[in-house]
Parts: C-alpha cells; structure tokens; sequence
C-alpha cells in the first residue's frame, strides 16, 4: 500500500513538471490501486467466513449472545465496524 503512494506522488511530480500524463505509468497507477482495493475485499470476505466459521462451531466465548441481541444482528455490527476501519485507514 505504502508503494501505491510513492508511485502516485512520483506520477503527479511527472504531471506537473511535464505537463502530460504517460499511458503506461497511470495504467500502471490505476492498476496497483485495483489490486489494493481486490486485496482489501479478499480479507473482507476472510473475516466474514472466519466470523460464520467461529459462530457455526459455536465456542464457549459466544454463550453471552443467546440472552442478549441476535446473531444476526451482531454479525451486521462486525462488518459494519469492518467498513467503518477500512474507511478510516484512508481518512486519517
């Protein structure tokens, strides 16, 4: 992630000094970012399986959820807290 911010910084450098933009470093550019944003979606879904995967085998640690809200519910509350993070990495 942190090479995506360097190419894009050497990309608007090469921009504003020449003033045209070079079709195989912005394809490279948009294509790097594209590979982040899959990447970021693949641990998504890996959080989501390993959160049905924990609830399915049901531990001991998940007992407190049967008298309070249900696990739909709480499952909504983790991957909105999920998106909430992914949105903050680049807001900060």
């Amino acid at each position: 992630m942190f090479f995506t911010y360097i190419y894009w910084l050497i990309l608007l450098r090469r921009i504003y000094t020449t003033k045209e933009i070079t079709f195989t470093f912005a394809t490279f550019c948009v294509s790097s970012l594209k590979l982040n944003f899959f990447f970021f979606f693949l641990m998504y879904i890996l959080i989501i399986i390993s959160f049905v995967v924990c609830y399915w085998r049901f531990p001991i640690e998940f007992f407190w959820l049967i008298n309070s809200s249900s696990w739909f519910f709480h499952f909504l509350i983790i991957l909105k807290d999920y998106c909430s993070f992914f949105f903050s990495i680049f807001l900060i």
